[in-house]
């Protein structure tokens, strides 16, 4: 008898969706338009974005899809080295900050797609390198995985949370506020990824005092 994993044992899928649904988060695109004319770039020297881009690889990529872009953090940083990028949200209001960034930028190559994670992806354009940042707390990440892995030529990167959670949660236990459960983390992620066949690079990117920590999860497409 071929040895079968425990870890093939486990449904991380399922535990994922359980985990998720009892956080009782949903941000729907409203919410996100309601934050968009709030919505800035970060400034030229601003770690996290400078720590995703220097691990894209970019040299042979000539066309990058950014899913849940946002109002471009990563579709513009990358837009001088890449000639096609596509920032996808499900924002309109979103991506019209995109698009006013773009345009003020001279990156007329930038394109805004609209699109959710849970709506069919048939005509997402496949890229080069996909890339989703700060953008997976979804509600089914097999579904997201296997999106995002079947869209991409050369690469996948995904950041996610490690730990689960967005601040540092002793100043709330100390004022004795309510602290929410943890989110899902970057480990739902890998191990997901490695039940699908791919076996994915973690690199945990820095993060000031206080700030939230992210995990950039980098995979090779392939698989299941």
């Amino acid at each position: 008898m071929a040895f079968q994993h425990p870890l093939h044992d486990i449904d991380f899928e399922a535990l994922y969706r359980q985990h998720m649904a009892a956080t009782g988060r949903r941000k729907t695109a409203a919410d996100w338009d309601a934050r968009a004319a709030h919505a800035t770039l970060p400034r030229a020297d601003d770690a996290y974005v400078a720590a995703v881009v220097a691990h894209l690889k970019l040299g042979s990529c000539t066309s990058l899809l950014d899913v849940g872009c946002g109002p471009g953090h990563i579709a513009l940083a990358v837009a001088p080295q890449v000639p096609t990028v596509i920032g996808m949200d499900h924002s309109p209001g979103m991506l019209a900050r995109l698009s006013e960034f773009a345009q003020a930028r001279g990156h007329t190559h930038v394109q805004p797609l609209l699109r959710s994670w849970d709506e069919p992806w048939d005509d997402v354009p496949v890229c080069d390198v996909v890339v989703a940042s700060r953008s997976t707390l979804v509600h089914d990440m097999g579904d997201a995985l296997r999106k995002l892995n079947a869209h991409a030529r050369q690469a996948v990167h995904v950041t996610s949370l490690v730990g689960g959670r967005f601040r540092d949660v002793s100043a709330q236990l100390a004022a004795g506020q309510p602290v929410p459960p943890p989110l899902p983390d970057h480990i739902y992620i890998v191990n997901i990824l490695y039940a699908m066949g791919i076996v994915a690079e973690v690199r945990l990117l820095p993060a000031a005092p206080g700030d939230a920590r992210w995990a950039l999860v980098s995979w090779t497409p392939g698989g299941a």
